[in-house]
């Protein structure tokens, strides 16, 4: 079966490098569901969900497609990942002051799924360290080539961000 992350028409580097970004996700997934550190079929978890259903009432394919688990973390953050998992770490859970802010949250989340931020950073990340781009970030030194790469990195980055706060 074809990759549905992988559009009709791309080339075949691009392809292969959706096929790596997707293989190293899956053991990611994989290692971080086995850790222990995920909670399951708890009230936590089954609430977010209850919120999910409520957000995506009208779309009942997306939400097949995406499923949400607790991480057991202090540290407020979520993250999604390209397969459709998303994951809100309890300490962010902790700090929502109510229900729409939680929704919030999981809107963020399920845009950068549907957006395949994760994958279009991964792209964007080997094309800017790509051979064929060396020379836009020759800037006489290392340290300040590596520095202009990060900034671009982080720009592309910081416009995803804004994309799941205003979709979402």
């Amino acid at each position: 079966a074809k990759n549905e992350t992988i559009a009709e028409g791309t080339n075949k580097k691009t392809a292969k490098s959706i096929d790596n970004f997707n293989l190293q996700s899956s053991f990611s997934l994989k290692q971080l569901l086995w850790s222990g550190n995920v909670i399951f079929g708890d009230e936590v978890s089954q609430y977010l969900n209850e919120i999910a259903s409520q957000l995506l009432k009208d779309n009942e394919e997306l939400r097949k497609k995406v499923r949400f688990y607790v991480v057991k973390s202090p540290v407020p953050n979520a993250f999604a990942n390209p397969d459709g998992a998303i994951f809100i770490n309890l300490g962010l859970v902790a700090r929502a002051e109510n229900e729409a802010q939680l929704a919030y949250i999981l809107a963020h989340e399920i845009t950068h799924y549907v957006k395949q931020h994760s994958i279009n950073q991964f792209l964007f990340k080997e094309e800017v360290n790509s051979k064929k781009n060396r020379k836009a970030f020759r800037l006489g030194n290392k340290s300040d080539e590596l520095y202009a790469k990060r900034l671009v990195q982080s720009n592309y980055s910081k416009e995803h961000e804004i994309e799941a706060d205003t979709y979402g």
